[in-house]
């Protein structure tokens, strides 16, 4: 049996946290999200391709495709909120 208060998986385990004295079981109780399995892991993955081809492919933008890049991020910046709202 895999219990997360056991700590059994010892990869998956920081630090202890104050949600280890409630008396549930943690893996069964709380639900798993796709923000946190799909959509944070793929753009690591992507951020990281680009890097790594940048690297590659010896890919190098101007300074002036990285000032139009890094102007569209500060224009959609007020367009995506800090939190994610989750369905409950």
């Amino acid at each position: 049996m895999i219990r997360f208060t056991i700590r059994n998986q010892v990869q998956y385990h920081a630090g202890s946290s104050l949600l280890e004295t409630l008396p549930i079981d943690m893996i069964e109780t709380f639900c798993i999200d796709p923000m946190h399995l799909v959509y944070m892991r793929a753009m690591l993955k992507l951020l990281f391709i680009l890097v790594q081809a940048r690297r590659i492919m010896k890919v190098k933008l101007s300074w002036k495709m990285m000032k139009e890049v890094s102007d569209i991020f500060v224009q959609i910046k007020k367009f995506i909120s800090v939190e994610f709202q989750r369905k409950t």
